[in-house]
């Protein structure tokens, strides 16, 4: 499988999210082990934003944001602003090679 698209936090003094690739054996980890934890606190904080079209009725993350990717742009003020306070936020699209990515970096420049 293609790898998943993220912004993480680097630091505090930059405000902008750095675009990395993880993997889908990383993120599966990370999102079972959430799933696992009955303490809310512990878990991590990371949300996946699956911008794929019609493909997404096809199958899914559990517990992931389906916004289109024809619908991203407008949705994007309201992404950051609900999901800022976000460890990590993973992009996915069917191969991540394009809109997956375009969408992280979108995310990461605004």
């Amino acid at each position: 499988r293609a790898p998943f698209f993220w912004g993480s936090r680097k630091s505090q003094e930059k405000e902008k999210m750095a675009v990395e690739q993880m993997s889908p054996g990383i993120l599966a980890t990370i999102l079972l082990k959430n799933a696992e934890e009955k303490d809310a606190s512990k878990r991590e904080a990371v949300v996946v934003i699956d911008v794929r079209d019609d493909d997404w009725k096809g199958g899914n993350i559990k517990g992931s944001i389906n916004v289109p990717s024809w619908r991203f742009p407008d949705k994007l003020e309201g992404l950051l602003k609900q999901h800022q306070d976000k460890k990590a936020v993973v992009f996915h699209c069917m191969y991540s090679q394009q809109r997956g990515p375009k969408a992280a970096r979108a995310f990461s420049q605004t």
